[in-house]
């Protein structure tokens, strides 16, 4: 933002560029808390019950998909000045970015650039179990623009409301309030990961650019862990298994041995 400013020549800009180009601020932790399939499950029961299947669905797709919320249930974005006014408008924003009935065409398979990077994530609805019950809920007639909608408006979530209502019904599940909604999309790497899922497949599955970002999102999973533990015991049993019927000597000793032996008898 400086560095326009000094191409624009605005006064002080160049200064406080080079001030805070030697600046360094401190970063906040990482998160470490997934969402685990637990959780998704007692979520999903507890939205159900209190008549949210769209709550269910978002969180369900989430999870299974590792799709960003935003992604998923859309976000309102400003209409610009003299821009017709059309859509979903709440509040002089319209609402975008979301996924629609039209995204999962008739094989429910979704393929939907993402907002963050543009990168396209394609997924296939169909292997996912949770997801599919819950979409078998919707109603023919009501398979018609976005997926997720607020069943108390009628429209697409305002902003914030989403995480608001998910909470309440997390709170009412029994998911503890360290397990954010965010935490779905890690929950869903982490688990792919668990199950000795290729590094590449869930970066693509991700849309993630590069593999280091991925592992970021992969929170105590303990599925590459596991694997060398089977490795390392597998090796050791081998080289800890009783020694053959001929004793302590290798087979070039047994060898030498009936090689004197007939030696001796001519």
């Amino acid at each position: 933002m400086f560095a326009f400013g000094i191409m624009a020549e605005l006064p002080e800009c160049r200064r406080l560029y080079e001030v805070l180009e030697h600046a360094r601020f401190a970063q906040p932790a990482r998160r470490r808390i997934a969402m685990e399939l637990v959780h998704v499950e007692a979520f999903v029961a507890g939205a159900l019950a209190r008549g949210r299947l769209s709550l269910a669905l978002g969180t369900a797709i989430q999870f299974e998909t590792a799709m960003r919320q935003k992604d998923v249930i859309g976000e309102w974005t400003p209409i610009a000045a003299g821009e017709p006014v059309t859509g979903i408008v709440l509040n002089s924003r319209r609402w975008a970015n979301g996924l629609t009935w039209s995204d999962l065409a008739a094989d429910l398979v979704v393929r939907k650039a993402t907002t963050k990077t543009g990168a396209f994530a394609a997924h296939d609805l169909k292997l996912c179990a949770i997801v599919l019950a819950l979409l078998e809920r919707v109603p023919a007639d009501r398979r018609t623009g976005p997926l997720i909608i607020d069943e108390t408006a009628g429209r697409p979530y305002a902003e914030s409301a989403y995480g608001r209502e998910w909470r309440i019904v997390a709170r009412a599940a029994g998911v503890p309030d360290a397990v954010w909604n965010m935490d779905a999309r890690a929950g869903a790497i982490t688990e792919a990961e668990d199950a000795g899922a290729d590094l590449d497949h869930i970066r693509s599955a991700a849309a993630h650019a590069q593999g280091s970002t991925t592992l970021r999102y992969s929170r105590g999973a303990i599925g590459k862990s596991r694997a060398v533990a089977e490795l390392r015991a597998a090796h050791r049993a081998v080289r800890n298994s009783p020694e053959p019927a001929w004793g302590t000597r290798g087979p070039r000793d047994q060898r030498h041995n009936v090689r004197k032996a007939d030696a001796s008898t001519g």
